[in-house]
């Protein structure tokens, strides 16, 4: 009688730690594949606002040769990036950086628009513009490269004015 407890009792057992274990491997696999999807889109976010900047560095000086005016009016804004609430499973340190990255374009807007409307200098927008791109580039990079995403080689050749 006392076998048949015991081993009752140990199939319980063993059945209660297997079943832990995989429900534990099962939502770290989910965790992981929910920060690569949002590192992803992110890293999309940073590049396309990179890539925004760049056509004000790339165009502005011929725009000014035209028109006798920058083209840039403005330092763009930071678009299409995820929540902040679903970063839980990102590595803290990148989320920190690409989530903090919309505090500092927020800051060079305001420098550019002090700098157009105050000091009467309505170039500064294409400097920060072209700063600020190159370090939304990086952020995206080291998401990129965190996660395991594919390059973005070729976009960076085509770029290279705004990453030099």
């Amino acid at each position: 009688m006392w076998d048949t407890l015991i081993l009752i009792a140990t199939t319980g057992i063993v059945s209660v730690v297997w079943s832990t274990f995989w429900t534990w491997l099962a939502e770290g696999r989910q965790r992981a594949a929910q920060a690569t999807y949002i590192a992803m889109r992110a890293a999309i976010a940073l590049e396309d606002y990179a890539i925004r900047c760049w056509q004000l560095v790339y165009s502005g000086p011929e725009h000014m040769k035209q028109h006798g005016s920058p083209l840039a009016s403005g330092v763009p804004d930071l678009e299409s990036m995820p929540e902040s609430s679903d970063w839980v499973n990102v590595d803290p340190e990148l989320a920190n950086e690409a989530l903090s990255f919309s505090n500092s374009v927020t800051i060079v807007q305001m420098m550019a628009d002090h700098a157009k409307h105050l000091e009467n200098n309505p170039f500064d927008a294409e400097t920060y513009a072209k700063e600020r791109g190159r370090a939304a580039w990086a952020i995206a990079a080291k998401l990129r490269t965190k996660y395991k995403l594919s390059e973005r080689a070729y976009q960076a050749k085509l770029l290279a004015e705004l990453l030099t």
